[in-house]
């Protein structure tokens, strides 16, 4: 169910997760947002472009940002990290925006504690998406890029774990086109397994500057090299829906950080227009988005 007092310019639809309707919006509402609940993470991936403070949305602030979202007409937001997983503030958060009638997806790794784990099968049915990001064909090689050895079992496992049902229905995998996988011709073995997951969606993205870390440029991919791969993929004979995200399509993502901002990314290291989340009126936090032109995907994958 959409959210209350939403404009009815665009409309989201949890099955297909894309949005219909206008595809630009100026009137000051987000379609969705990014909510980093933590930035702690057992991973170090060099092309990861979430900031590393350490630090987690406190309880005491989760009803209030849902809240603050629903206000606001946020249809979707993508609980995403660091590592969600890892936070004890997971269920909590999937709670509040589901209280909220927003709906959810979650971007994870895998590699978290048991018992958030077991919470989200247990709750599946929370999800629009269940987003798994694996980056290489092999364990060695996707655990290489992840710095974590045991990275590509526990994502595996997690898979493993969804039914045949719900993978077809809900479960995404991510993959970030690096260096290793242009060069190292990964692209056929990449396929190969997805396809063997039987998922509903595999989403290929470009590696992003924002907060961007030591050796970032050992592992970026220019554009050309990118959209080499985007079309070879679609060209495929692939089971699952294929997605692609250059690095421009997250220049206009809105995202919550663990200390309460709201921030907008751009197509460099830098983000802007930042604003105090949690402290903002919500009047306050509808002028700080209207001047920026908010794009909102129509009739496509969010």
């Amino acid at each position: 169910m959409a959210a209350q007092n939403v404009p009815s310019e665009y409309h989201y639809d949890p099955v297909e997760n894309i949005f219909t309707g206008c595809r630009t919006q100026l009137k000051g509402v987000l379609p969705h947002v990014m909510w980093h609940i933590t930035d702690r993470c057992p991973l170090n991936c060099f092309f990861c472009f979430a900031p590393k403070s350490a630090l987690t949305t406190p309880s005491a602030d989760i009803i209030s940002i849902a809240n603050k979202l629903q206000k606001l007409g946020v249809q979707k937001v993508d609980i995403s990290g660091g590592e969600p997983l890892a936070t004890k503030v997971f269920p909590e958060t999937v709670e509040a925006l589901a209280t909220q009638k927003i709906h959810i997806t979650v971007t994870t790794s895998g590699v978290s504690g048991d018992a958030n784990r077991d919470w989200l099968l247990k709750n599946i049915d929370k999800f629009s998406r269940i987003i798994i990001s694996i980056d290489g064909p092999s364990p060695a090689e996707h655990d290489d890029l992840r710095a974590f050895n045991g990275a590509w079992e526990r994502a595996n496992q997690l898979i493993n774990r969804i039914t045949t049902a719900d993978k077809a229905r809900a479960v995404r995998i991510n993959t970030v086109v690096t260096r290793p996988f242009v060069f190292n011709n990964w692209l056929d073995r990449m396929t190969e397994m997805v396809e063997g997951l039987r998922v509903r969606e595999w989403c290929i993205i470009q590696p992003h500057p924002a907060n961007k870390k030591d050796h970032f440029d050992r592992y970026n991919v220019e554009d050309e090299h990118f959209d080499d791969v985007a079309m070879k993929v679609r060209a495929a004979s692939m089971d699952c829906n294929v997605i692609v995200r250059r690095r421009d399509a997250y220049s206009t993502y809105w995202s919550i950080q663990p200390n309460g901002s709201l921030r907008q990314h751009t197509d460099g290291a830098d983000d802007r227009n930042s604003i105090d989340f949690i402290r903002s009126p919500i009047d306050v936090l509808r002028e700080h988005i209207r001047p920026t032109e908010t794009i909102v995907p129509t009739g496509e994958e969010a």
